[in-house]
């Protein structure tokens, strides 16, 4: 006979793999993804994030291979990624296990490719040139708008991963370096501004099958990255003069953990994890005010 109701377990969720994500067209975001279950809306514009089951943006969980990567400082949505190592993801929108206790919305579970038997390569890149980019219009302190034809906006974003097994049926390894790369001139009313982003995003994975009963994992991420912005005296012609400020940031940090799982008899399994997760900002505008915030 087939149990028509899976009454096993009370949760609700939905799992998308990568494979599904790549024929739609969807940012590779954890908000982004998890609009695409029932019952979550998107935020609003001002914090972002997504609300699910009625709950605020502020209360969902975020995890990564059993790691919290909720954001340390906002509690919103989950820390800089590098998502092309994002096997499946999992939303739970509804009775959410003690695992997750502490959360009183959803929980958007991550789960990381890992490699296998077969040694494999691959690389992708994106690019967004300024020049396939319409003239960029802006609005006037008059509300009047003006379109800003000098205006500069290209994003660049590579990935480079290998996969495969260190021993045979023993231990395999996967690895992705993704370094990303933002950059604009924004024009004010009387100032524009040249920003730049560079981010060196990297992901490495072990798993370790020390026996048929016994496995050891090892995940390790960065989401560094440096941030530019010099802001120029704008002439009545619109054009470029004299530097009146700059600032210079760097964010992000390292994640790792260590997850250990053991099948001790048929009625017994045992899991144990430990990670640590270091993201810091530290802005120096230009002036003697500068500021540092670290969060582990």
């Amino acid at each position: 006979r087939i149990s028509r109701v899976d009454t096993s377990s009370t949760t609700n969720s939905q799992v998308i793999s990568i494979e599904e994500l790549n024929q739609l067209p969807v940012e590779l975001d954890s908000t982004s993804i998890a609009l695409l279950t029932p019952g979550a809306v998107a935020g609003d514009n001002g914090f972002g994030g997504v609300a699910i089951g009625g709950s605020s943006v502020a209360e969902n969980g975020y995890y990564l291979n059993g790691l919290n990567i909720t954001d340390l400082r906002k509690g919103m949505g989950d820390i800089d990624l590098p998502w092309e190592a994002i096997s499946q993801t999992e939303v739970q929108t509804g009775g959410v296990s003690a695992e997750y206790g502490r959360f009183i919305g959803g929980v958007v579970n991550l789960v990381s490719k890992s490699g296998d038997n077969e040694w494999t390569f691959g690389a992708k890149a994106e690019i967004a040139p300024d020049a396939l980019a319409e003239p960029m219009p802006r609005m006037k302190d008059d509300g009047s708008i003006e379109t800003v034809s000098d205006a500069y906006w290209q994003e660049t974003e590579y990935n480079l991963w290998a996969s495969g097994a260190i021993v045979e049926d023993k231990l395999f390894f996967y690895g992705l370096w993704n370094p990303y790369g933002q950059e604009e001139t924004a024009y004010g009313e009387t100032t524009l501004r040249d920003k730049e982003w560079d981010t060196n995003r990297w992901f490495t994975k072990v798993d370790w099958f020390i026996h048929e009963d016994h496995s050891l994992g090892v995940m390790a991420f960065s989401n560094e990255g440096d941030y530019a912005s010099t802001q120029y005296r704008r002439a009545e012609d619109g054009s470029r003069g004299d530097a009146i400020g700059l600032t210079e940031s760097t964010y992000g940090g390292i994640g790792w953990n260590a997850q250990y799982t053991g099948y001790l008899s048929d009625d017994v399994t045992l899991s144990a994890m430990y990670g640590e997760i270091t993201q810091s900002t530290k802005d120096n505008s230009g002036t003697l005010d500068q500021s540092t915030y670290e969060d582990y």
